[in-house]
């Protein structure tokens, strides 16, 4: 994959890919900028650098060390140069000019780079930033017997850039044709970094790419080093520096060979801001053969320059040594620059450099807190290649009170998701860090660049608007790209497009207040307050307060509650940013529902259901529902009727505003009480009651309770009972669940049946039995029945007699049972007739008891004579 050094950037800004926003920049970069000159004029801060604790333990800076460039970041990079050409140059003279570019496409013929004069320039609105102009003029190599000019009426020049440190070609306009088909011209490239120092510039050998005719770019391969490869297919297209390239300025000399004295030197700071105390902290070493040193610092943001060098070389503050940390106290809000020289022992200028540090010199009694905002980010992430989509985080904002409209973000970027994600790459200064955001004009917001507290790989982040924002619907936004990130502390110092996505926004909230109440118009302390899941709870005046996102111009729907209390209603936002709720709070309304059903399961429509003064009547599913004021955190009674059947139960809102009932409908038990008295209306005691199944024993007074289920309606046998004494009766309940029966108790009727049969056991019909007074008449079976009275635990006499018999007499018992059943034989009673008579008198017949005739009767036998039993005699 082709890999992108930092110098794309220069190379997109060479094609006009960045022509709009570079003069932005400088506008956005209110607080001071590296747009600033010289510092001779500038009044020097009073600051008097401390030594802090602990010594610098870093390797002295031995020279440029070419890094890699993400190419996301290089897409992102913004230039600082205005496109306008409004650099407002000035010649400065004639510069050495050594031209490895020329001969790049001659290295294998040897051709070597030459060295001639070419006229600088310094651009006085962006010093730093340098042009040399009409190259060829006095170039060896382009002519007569050499190379040719593209187009002779066009000048050539090369703009380079050293306000970070390594110079950048931003624009080269060679204005050469190809040395050997004289068709295609040049395209410089800047692949890889280079050095300025001493007012020297050196790109070294192969860190510049000549293309014939061809963006360099467009075509080139690295490999695992970072190294350039040219493809095979452009070996005669596309060619690298095979010399230095080689600026001195005029006054500089270069002596690449030098003496070996060591004034190397690196200037480093902990932080690009200072901390909660104003104090920013830095530290540096230097080369064996430096000396002494000299420090400055001024307010604002100027050029790290020779010329500002060796002003603070004349006019810096003695006091520091190698290798130790020092603190500045900056007690203005804004940027700083702070310079650091060191001097050899000839007492010249051989060392320095500067460092920027931000102080938000934060008065906390300046501002006023609005609570929480709604933060989204989008600024470094897409510039390193992270294209995560970013949540929303609540973030304090403050607001200014001289200045209203201007905001402060606190700690915005302090729980950044990218801190989690990449632990040791991402870290965040664990002091306070602030965003201010200008939105006193709606239609013309503005950050001022500031940093965000965000190290990415040791460079320290910032932030500022290249295009103003709006402030609309509670919501600040900024166009895509609209933003703009610093990068400091890098071997790629510079300045990048933010807001890539268009997804950065800080949304104030809205202010919902609550006031609660019951019903006295008391307020309610300690209720909780519900809207679009944020809560809040109500103070000793009933009041709260939530700040909600996302709801301007809107309705939206509150609850506030406490115990059973409760209320319910909406928070208007469809014509301003707060909303007032009056909330009176009152027990809901429970709903009951009940589900009547018979013993037999089947649902009892027409039921009707009553609980806490409502009632209802059920459906054809035997199904009611009941709405119940007042009844939270209760338990209600409920009953269900109709007709004769009847339930009761309870509803429990105790923990819920719904219960559900099922209600099985069955008759009410109802009551009989037994008063049992005997004949002489004495209490008769332990007499046993009998009724529907229920029993019950008298007391001494003779009186029993007996409670009878499913009898409601109907009447009921009752029977009551002691020894031989009994009464039956009837309780109705047609009327009423209560009855009340007076039992006499008297022995019962015994019954006596008797059967009276003949000596042969036949049935004599029509005999008569007497029995304890009462008589009776056998029927054609010899059986009789008489009711003999209360004659139960005797034993009684009983008669029988008919004509022709005799009398008989026999005894029932009626002492274990009040019916006895006995048999009676009666004899026949028998008549004499002499033989004589018969003798005398032919007409006379004479039957055995069969029935048979007999001719000659025996004396002393019984015959049947005339229907009659005769004994014959003599």
């Amino acid at each position: 994959m082709k890999k992108f050094y930092s110098f794309l950037a220069s190379a997109l800004i060479a094609a006009g890919a960045s022509a709009a926003l570079p003069a932005k920049v400088g506008e956005a970069y209110k607080g001071g900028n590296v747009t600033n000159g010289d510092i001779t004029s500038v009044k020097p801060v009073n600051a008097k650098a401390t030594k802090a604790e602990g010594k610098l333990n870093i390797k002295k800076h031995a020279g440029a060390n070419p890094l890699v460039f993400k190419e996301a970041k290089g897409n992102s990079r913004v230039n600082k140069v205005l496109p306008d050409g409004g650099y407002n140059w000035e010649t400065l003279g004639e510069a050495d000019y050594t031209d490895a570019i020329t001969v790049a496409p001659l290295a294998d013929y040897g051709v070597p780079a030459q060295t001639f004069k070419v006229e600088i320039q310094e651009s006085q609105s962006q010093p730093g930033i340098y042009r040399l102009v009409n190259i060829h003029d006095n170039n060896p190599n382009v002519g007569d017997m050499g190379l040719s000019l593209a187009d002779p009426e066009v000048d050539s020049y090369m703009i380079f850039n050293t306000l970070d440190g390594d110079p950048i070609i931003q624009e080269a306009v060679y204005n050469l044709l190809d040395p050997l088909e004289y068709e295609h011209e040049y395209v410089v490239s800047q692949i890889n970094y280079g050095t300025f120092e001493n007012d020297v510039v050196v790109i070294p050998a192969g860190a510049i790419a000549v293309g014939l005719g061809i963006e360099p770019w467009d075509v080139l391969d690295f490999d695992d080093d970072f190294n350039p490869v040219i493809p095979s297919g452009y070996s005669e297209k596309v060619f690298t520096t095979s010399e230095d390239l080689v600026i001195v300025l005029p006054g500089a000399t270069y002596n690449p060979g030098g003496d070996d004295a060591d004034y190397s030197f690196l200037l480093v700071q902990t932080s690009l801001c200072a901390n909660d105390e104003n104090n920013a902290r830095f530290g540096f070493a230097g080369g064996d053969d430096i000396v002494s040193y000299k420090y400055g610092s001024v307010y604002g943001m100027y050029a790290i320059s020779d010329k500002n060098l060796d002003f603070i070389a004349e006019n810096g503050n003695d006091g520091l040594e190698s290798g130790y940390y020092y603190t500045l106290n900056l007690d203005k809000q804004g940027w700083y620059t702070l310079f650091v020289v060191g001097f050899n022992e000839a007492g010249e200028r051989v060392a320095g450099d500067g460092v920027y540090f931000y102080s938000y010199a934060h008065d906390p009694e300046e501002w006023t807190s609005l609570g929480n905002v709604l933060f989204t980010d989008d600024t470094f992430g897409p510039v390193y290649g992270l294209d995560d989509e970013i949540a929303a985080v609540k973030v304090e904002m403050l607001e200014s009170k001289s200045n209203p409209g201007l905001y402060r973000l606190v700690n915005p970027y302090a729980d950044h998701k990218f801190i989690e994600d990449y632990p040791g790459d991402i870290v965040y200064h664990n002091h306070n860090h602030y965003l201010d955001i200008d939105a006193s004009d709606a239609e013309n917001v503005m950050i001022f660049e500031m940093p965000i507290g965000i190290d990415v790989q040791g460079e320290s982040i910032t932030l500022f608007s290249d295009k103003s924002g709006s402030f609309v619907n509670n919501k600040i936004t900024f166009p895509t790209r609209g933003l703009g990130i610093g990068v400091y502390g890098g071997e790629d110092d510079g300045f990048f497009y933010a807001n890539q996505l268009g997804r950065f926004a800080v949304e104030l909230p809205c202010t919902l207040k609550v006031k609660a109440f019951d019903n006295d118009g008391n307020p309610v302390e300690g209720a909780y307050v519900n809207a679009l899941r944020e809560e809040a709870v109500t103070d000793a005046n009933g009041e709260a307060s939530i700040s909600l996102f996302g709801v301007l111009g809107t309705k939206v729907a509150v609850s506030v509650y406490k115990d059973y209390l409760f209320w319910e209603g909406e928070a208007d936002f469809t014509e301003s940013a707060e909303a007032w709720a009056i909330a009176e709070l009152a027990a809901p309304d429970c709903t009951l529902k009940v589900k009547a059903f018979d013993k037999n399961g089947d649902p009892v429509a027409g039921a009707m259901v009553y609980a806490n003064g409502v009632d209802g009547e059920t459906n054809e599913n035997g199904e009611a529902t009941l709405t119940l004021p007042g009844v939270i955190g209760k338990q209600v009674a409920v009953s269900v009727y109709k007709d004769y059947l009847f339930w009761e139960g309870k509803a429990d809102f105790t923990e819920s505003m719904e219960a559900f009932l099922l209600a099985e409908l069955a008759g009410p038990d109802c009551s009989l009480i037994i008063k049992a008295l005997d004949k002489d209306g004495n209490p008769v005691a332990d007499a046993h009651v009998l009724a529907a199944g229920v029993e019950g024993v008298t007391d001494e007074f003779g009186s029993a309770s007996l409670t009878l289920p499913d009898v409601i309606g109907t009447k009921v046998a009752v029977s009551v009972y002691k020894d031989y004494l009994f009464w039956e009766g009837e309780a109705d309940f047609t009327e009423s669940m209560d009855a009340f029966l007076l039992a006499e108790l008297v022995a019962p009727d015994c019954t006596l049946k008797v059967t009276v049969i003949d000596g042969d056991s036949e049935p004599v019909e029509g005999a008569t039995v007497e029995a304890n007074g009462k008589d009776a008449v056998t029927d054609a079976n010899g059986n009789a029945a008489i009711e003999v009275g209360d004659v139960i635990g005797k034993t009684i006499k009983v008669n029988v007699s008919k004509d022709g018999y005799d009398a008989a007499e026999a005894e029932a018992d009626f002492t274990e049972s009040m019916e006895n059943h006995i048999v009676v034989v009666l004899k026949a009673k028998t008549v004499g007739i002499s033989l004589a008579v018969i003798d005398a008198d032919k007409s006379i017949k004479v039957y055995d008891l069969n029935g048979r005739r007999v001719e000659h009767p025996s004396v002393g036998n019984i015959y049947i004579v005339n229907g009659k039993k005769v004994r014959l005699t003599e």
